[in-house]
């Protein structure tokens, strides 16, 4: 089908924060297309309102634009349904794109999307898939139940399943998905209210249409009736010409009349068919109303409770520099574990990637292993611990210096409070003692003595600093 390229909209499940588009694969294929030609290679659908949605070929359809091709011969399906257009981009991931990290991310980002959608809404394909919605609403889309959906996609298998849902929720994404279906179910439900007030403002213009089609076949017919008297009294009281100008009216009032009788009959059996089309829909609406408040009610609490899980893991950095699914996996099991976690924020991990890389490339490897990950990332952040720890030592050295100075002032601020009670104390004790009378025993008190001793031995060793 021959289509306008510019006018074609992009997949609505693919998730373009998580599976951006890639600006290389677009300049090569662009280079291609100029020296060889276009070749299609784009899959699209056509939707019930007229709009071509691609399916597959986001990178194609950009490089020949870039290329100046805007109109093009591609497959359009006409009967693909939401399940059909994930599956064909995840086929393409699979065999074109190779299951990069971005390109795995979106596919698994696209099946929960429309897992979640179904599962808060009135949809059928996890019921078709033999898996209980509530444990869903529960529990959220696991990798079973993405397997169902995804059958015979090339690379997709429990571990990677696993390990990207992993990336999902550790970098926020998850509640985002979360939080979007419930903003598109809220607007659905806004969308179907509308709907019912324009159904019933139709019924009542279908209403008035009628009443007033009635009301001219009323006037009508009471024309009718006198043009009939007018044509008997004619027919009897004027000549043969006047009688059958008349007989003329009277059937043009016939006529007319029975072309109104038409008109609201018509209009009567309209009004009945919307009246009947109505009640169907208000009928439909009470059913389902509840049901989508449900769902809403749901999901807010589902997107609520995703929200509140922290986020340990910048899967958007990261793989702007790793591109390899297995390295990511390996790269985010080690800087979420415990031990590294605690010493590298989650906005410091993608500058941390972008230096294994470095790494990787200084050292000549073909390919960043995962055992070269896990090796590097200790070593480095080993490193960052060891000289964590030497400040650390450094700056309680310091404050324990600190420390004795401030006790040694505190002491000596002590000492000078009490000894000018000392000296007051002594002074007039000795005062007392030079007046104290013969033949009085002065009293003796031992615990003085030797408070006084002790106070020798402190002025002695304090003389020798």
């Amino acid at each position: 089908m021959q289509v306008d390229l510019r006018t074609l909209q992009p997949n609505p499940y693919r998730d373009f924060t998580i599976d951006p588009m890639d600006e290389e694969v677009v300049e090569a294929l662009r280079h291609s297309i100029e020296e060889d030609g276009f070749w299609g290679g784009i899959v699209c659908r056509q939707t019930p309102n007229g709009t071509i949605q691609i399916g597959a070929g986001h990178h194609r359809v950009q490089a020949a634009l870039e290329a100046g091709i805007t109109s093009a011969d591609v497959f359009v399906g006409r009967d693909m349904d939401d399940v059909s257009i994930i599956r064909v981009y995840a086929r393409e991931n699979a065999t074109q794109r190779g299951n990069t990290s971005s390109a795995l991310a979106g596919t698994i980002a696209s099946a929960v999307r429309c897992l979640l959608k179904d599962a808060f809404t009135e949809g059928t394909i996890l019921t078709g898939l033999g898996i209980h919605k509530p444990e869903v609403v529960r529990q959220g889309v696991g990798g079973p139940t993405i397997l169902k959906f995804l059958p015979g996609i090339p690379g997709i298998h429990i571990n990677s399943v696993q390990h990207q849902l992993a990336n999902l929720k550790a970098s926020g994404h998850y509640a985002r998905i979360l939080q979007e279906v419930q903003e598109e179910i809220e607007q659905e439900q806004r969308e179907a209210e509308a709907a019912l007030e324009a159904a019933e403002r139709e019924q009542e213009r279908l209403r008035q249409e009628r009443e007033e089609a009635e009301e001219q076949a009323r006037i009508a017919e009471a024309e009718r009736r006198e043009a009939a008297t007018r044509a008997r009294k004619a027919r009897q009281e004027a000549d043969r010409r006047r009688a059958e100008e008349a007989t003329k009216a009277e059937a043009l009032a016939r006529d007319r009349a029975r072309v109104q009788a038409e008109l609201a009959a018509k209009r009567r059996a309209e009004a009945e068919e919307q009246q009947r089309h109505f009640d169907q829909l208000r009928q439909q609406e009470e059913v389902q109303a509840p049901k989508r408040q449900a769902a809403a009610v749901q999901v807010a609490k589902a997107a609520q409770k995703a929200h509140k899980l922290p986020k340990t893991f910048d899967f958007e950095g990261v793989a702007r520099h790793l591109k390899n699914a297995h390295q990511i996996d390996v790269f985010r099991e080690q800087v979420t574990s415990n031990g590294i976690a605690e010493l590298l924020p989650v906005d410091q991990q993608a500058a941390l990637a972008e230096r294994l890389v470095e790494a990787a490339t200084r050292t000549n490897r073909g390919e960043t292993s995962g055992a070269f990950i896990r090796s590097w990332i200790t070593t480095e952040l080993l490193q960052a611990r060891s000289t964590f720890q030497t400040d650390l030592r450094h700056e309680q050295e310091q404050l324990a210096e600190q420390d004795k100075v401030y006790k040694a002032q505190r002491l000596q601020d002590d000492m000078v409070k009490y000894l000018r009670l000392f000296v007051f104390a002594g002074t007039k004790l000795h005062d007392l003692w030079k007046t104290w009378p013969a033949g009085l025993t002065f009293p003796e008190n031992l615990d003085f003595r030797n408070a006084l001793a002790s106070a020798r031995r402190i002025f002695d060793q304090l003389d020798t600093k």
